[in-house]
């Protein structure tokens, strides 16, 4: 690890960003995607703001090392895993919802 490093802000962007990742897997693998806003009111309000305050810690954390450049290379980081993950397979639906494009 690099001695310049903020470690505070740094594990505390790991901590959010865990959190916000917990949520994200909550949502995918337990609720169904018509569900998402009735069921957990709180999740995807408290994913977002900790995303946010995750990258606001880690450009904290990262600004010793790159400097001004640390917002613009956390956000081509952030834009690089997007696109990986919408690049992952889905979970198969279930019948109910593909019954009307049978149809």
């Amino acid at each position: 690890t690099d001695p310049a490093v903020k470690s505070f802000w740094f594990y505390s962007g790991l901590l959010l960003l865990s959190i916000h990742a917990g949520i994200g897997v909550y949502l995918i693998l337990f609720i169904e995607n018509e569900k998402w806003d009735a069921e957990p009111r709180f999740a995807i309000p408290i994913a977002t703001l900790a995303a946010i305050l995750s990258f606001f810690c880690f450009v904290l954390g990262l600004w010793p090392v790159w400097s001004f450049l640390t917002p613009l290379l956390l956000f081509t980081i952030v834009m690089g895993v997007v696109t990986v993950v919408s690049l992952v397979p889905g979970r198969k639906r279930s019948e109910n919802n593909d019954d009307h494009k049978r149809k």
